[in-house]
């Protein structure tokens, strides 16, 4: 909503300026591309810091569920996760090749899988949400929040899959700061629904728990609503350009060629928590105060990773312009420095 023309315009550098720059001031370059990602990833560490304090001013049986059911969101989110991720290889890359048209035809496919993707999941999920709750352990006293949260998590899912995708089409052509903008957006809408539906404040209803759960309702949508904006702005999602199904069936076995190890790390990682959010919801004493502890505990946690998951944005975005540009010699280099920059 905030880009104007001549913004969008300074951040679509040709390759042979990116070249040029790395040579120049190869750790400046990837700085200027990282630190939009670091603020963006700081903005999201804010969305779940916010929800779990107005969380904890309510009650301890809603921090508990809003951490468990969070981490199922996470969990449901893994196949968005991993297209985006091949999203940023096949964009990245065919802007590196200068192959314009094939860039708009994978946004609008992008696009796309994300909607039906999310729509998959979201009648997959509703007849299975008492299968989940009980496989997660889920204490009596917490289920009727639990249950709410996810209801209305399960609605958000096609919000976020549209919020995932957008942002990563625009990191694949290096246009970070929007992401940036989009994350304020969700933040900023995030904040202010929590503490006024959350807990009442500033004349809007108290809903309690169930203003949490719209909170990241509205702040979801309205972030994804906001890069369907900016992409329909640029000219990059336009029906015209959606491609044709022989196309259409070569794009996505590579899509998933590209995406299905992230996919699968990622199934890896969550479920991890997930088996660690069974186990403490099934302790005999104390299981409700050791869930909420732990709600509290793995945003901040979270906080560690975000330096990295930045600098690891960077390096596809990079690397992937120049493989697309046929440029072998600086994705090398490219990953000494950004092993340099880790450290």
């Amino acid at each position: 909503m905030f880009v104007g023309r001549r913004f969008i315009e300074e951040n679509q550098l040709n390759n042979s300026d990116l070249s040029e720059r790395m040579s120049r001031s190869p750790y400046r370059t990837i700085w200027g591309l990282a630190w939009p990602q670091v603020l963006m990833m700081i903005f999201h560490f804010f969305i779940g810091m916010a929800d779990v304090w107005v969380a904890g001013k309510i009650n301890r049986e809603v921090q508990a569920s809003l951490g468990i059911i969070t981490q199922s969101l996470f969990f449901l989110l893994v196949v968005a996760i991993a297209v985006a991720n091949g999203a940023v290889a096949a964009i990245s890359q065919s802007e590196g090749a200068g192959l314009h048209k094939r860039v708009k035809r994978y946004v609008s496919l992008v696009v796309a899988c994300a909607v039906a993707l999310s729509g998959a999941f979201l009648l997959i999920g509703f007849p299975c949400r008492e299968l989940l709750q009980d496989a997660l352990q889920v204490p009596g006293e917490m289920r009727y929040v639990t249950s709410y949260f996810l209801n209305v998590y399960l609605l958000i899912l096609p919000s976020y899959y549209l919020l995932i995708s957008t942002n990563a089409i625009f990191r694949a052509r290096k246009q970070v700061k929007i992401p940036l903008y989009s994350m304020m957006i969700v933040t900023t809408v995030n904040a202010f629904l929590d503490v006024g539906l959350g807990l009442g404040m500033w004349g809007m209803p108290n809903l309690g728990y169930k203003g949490l759960a719209w909170a990241t309702f509205g702040s979801v949508t309205a972030g994804a609503m906001s890069n369907l904006f900016v992409l329909i702005k640029q000219g990059a999602l336009d029906p015209s350009s959606f491609p044709p199904l022989k196309w259409i069936r070569v794009a996505i076995a590579y899509l998933a060629k590209v995406a299905w190890p992230s996919g699968l790390m990622q199934i890896v990682w969550h479920s991890g928590y997930l088996v660690l959010y069974a186990i403490t919801a099934s302790l005999t004493v104390g299981a409700v105060d050791a869930l909420a502890g732990m709600s509290i505990g793995l945003r901040i946690e979270s906080l560690l990773f975000l330096p990295a998951f930045a600098l690891n944005m960077t390096a596809s975005i990079l690397i992937g312009h120049y493989l697309g540009a046929r440029d072998r010699k600086p994705p090398r280099r490219s990953g000494t420095r950004f092993s340099a920059s880790a450290w």
